[in-house]
């Protein structure tokens, strides 16, 4: 028993300078869980202790500044964030009673004394004892605390979504995002979801696995959202398909699975990203890499490159929001700004006018973005239509998360016609 406390308190006190860092950063959450160093079989804990602050930090400042009179150091701050976070969790978990709480919290109280001088220990003691209490009336906070949002998303929100949907999708947002695990071939380790190749792990120790199958390219982890654009599109034996901003290439892979060996798929996005998607596509026949921005692309670079000018099918996954996403990187509520939703519209609507250049006639193009916000997905589709009466919209898809139950954001399927 004395061994597992040592390893948790080894795990927990190596997050404590991440938290210190992340507190005047504005680096992205990834940047943060590559800071990370522990065995595999650990990191979902770790990740947990980072997540469970990110997504909740307005919220964790509050208690923090309701019950210290004095700002804590750096260190304490983000002990403080770490516990708090982590009860927090449990507590909406389980719903746990005092009885229940109480144990947790004298944990955390030893586990301070082995980091913290007596009196920091002491304030400590002080402070955790009035967090199951601070929990049951969190209800009565405004939602902009209680959730860690801002006053001006919410409100936005709840003009579009009404008030008990965006209710939901900051319930939803609160949430642990679940791994998955994408793969032709079904594991023993794996657990089958409801979406065909989509698969969560059974639990922590296949991660030794799974690693093994990432490095060979059998496996890719990966979200159930990113089978909807590439459903639309429907590519198959034979065809040619376009896919723009493909890096880090999850579709890419699945859009090679269905064509087979008598295809082609071409995948472009910028040369900083080409590290990422050139390692997840290693292996596969057929696939054509090409770092280049897409806004400059030209039928006259793809032809240099001995590649086709034009294309059976199209893909387009745009920069965006990330509203649909955040339960996955909560990180995106500290840097998101009411000007993104000019400047991210803008931005999707001339990528997708330079993707609409290289379909065929009769061809095919799927404009997707991991956003619920309906200026970046109906509105730069109302847009284009209208100035592209060649274009016609097939289908389309607004996944909200809290409904289907994984990854949010928008699919688009146009067809163009043939003169």
């Amino acid at each position: 028993m004395k061994k597992k406390t040592e390893k948790q308190q080894e795990l927990w006190q190596s997050m404590l300078p991440i938290l210190v860092e992340i507190e005047n950063a504005d680096k992205k959450l990834g940047d943060y869980l590559e800071c990370i160093k522990v065995p595999h079989k650990h990191y979902s804990t770790c990740r947990s202790y980072l997540l469970n602050v990110v997504r909740c930090n307005v919220f964790l400042d509050h208690f923090i500044d309701k019950h210290l009179k004095k700002t804590p150091k750096p260190l304490l701050r983000a002990f403080f964030k770490l516990v708090v976070g982590q009860l927090w969790q449990r507590y909406l978990d389980h719903n746990l009673n005092e009885s229940q709480f109480a144990p947790l919290v004298n944990g955390w109280v030893d586990r301070a004394k082995t980091l913290f001088s007596k009196a920091e220990s002491k304030c400590v003691n002080a402070v955790l004892r009035k967090v199951l209490s601070f929990f049951e009336q969190a209800a009565n906070l405004p939602l902009d605390i209680r959730y860690s949002t801002s006053r001006w998303l919410i409100e936005r929100y709840v003009s579009i979504f009404g008030q008990e949907e965006t209710l939901q999708f900051l319930q939803w947002n609160e949430g642990f995002a679940s791994i998955y695990i994408r793969s032709e071939k079904h594991y023993p380790f794996l657990e089958p979801t409801q979406w065909p190749h989509f698969y969560t792990l059974k639990d922590s120790t296949a991660w030794s696995n799974i690693l093994q199958l990432l490095n060979e390219g059998k496996v890719y982890v990966q979200d159930p959202m990113t089978r909807i654009p590439v459903d639309m599109l429907q590519p198959t034996s034979g065809q040619s398909i376009l896919d723009l901003c493909a890096a880090p290439g999850g579709k890419t892979r699945q859009i090679i699975s269905l064509i087979g060996n008598t295809g082609c798929i071409v995948s472009v996005d910028l040369p900083e990203h080409m590290k990422r998607l050139q390692a997840n596509t290693k292996g596969f026949k057929n696939i054509h890499i090409l770092p280049h921005d897409v806004l400059t692309l030209s039928a006259e670079v793809l032809q240099l490159n001995n590649l086709p000018a034009i294309y059976d099918g199209v893909i387009i996954d745009v920069p965006c929001s990330n509203t649909g996403v955040i339960r996955r990187k909560p990180d995106v509520l500290k840097r998101l700004t009411p000007a993104d939703f000019q400047k991210l519209p803008a931005l999707q609507s001339k990528l997708l006018e330079q993707a609409s250049c290289f379909v065929k006639p009769n061809g095919h193009l799927v404009y997707s973005t991991c956003s619920i916000d309906p200026d970046e997905n109906e509105g730069v589709i109302n847009r284009f239509l209208k100035k592209h009466p060649t274009f016609s919209l097939i289908a389309s898809q607004v996944s909200l998360p809290w409904i289907v139950q994984h990854d949010g954001g928008g699919s688009f399927l146009l067809k163009r016609k043939s003169v």
